[in-house]
């Protein structure tokens, strides 16, 4: 811990999830760690001066579950189901994370 001592005056803590984004568009952050979603929308939607790197990214597994008993339907072309639809096809690229907002 004595080594955040050293550098707490160039480090600014979030406590909510809108923060980084904001921080990185006001130039109060260089560089910040968010969840992918919200910089998505502060990129894409908001047009904000920012970008995101995905490599060297910290590790994380995810599922998606389908209920036993549940009536499949088919998938829509558009909509939250086509999002994960397209989320769960990796070509090995990395380049998948856009889809899911």
């Amino acid at each position: 811990m004595a080594k955040l001592d050293t550098i707490k005056d160039q480090v600014v803590w979030w406590t909510k999830g809108a923060q980084p984004p904001q921080l990185l568009a006001d130039g109060e952050a260089v560089m910040a760690s968010a969840c992918n979603g919200r910089l998505f929308s502060a990129i894409a939607e908001k047009n904000q001066p920012i970008a995101m790197m995905c490599d060297r990214q910290v590790f994380d597994l995810d599922g998606w579950v389908v209920p036993v008993g549940v009536k499949l339907i088919p998938a829509p072309r558009s909509g939250s189901v086509a999002r994960v639809t397209g989320a769960c096809v990796c070509d090995g690229s990395g380049v998948n994370w856009h889809r899911v907002g």
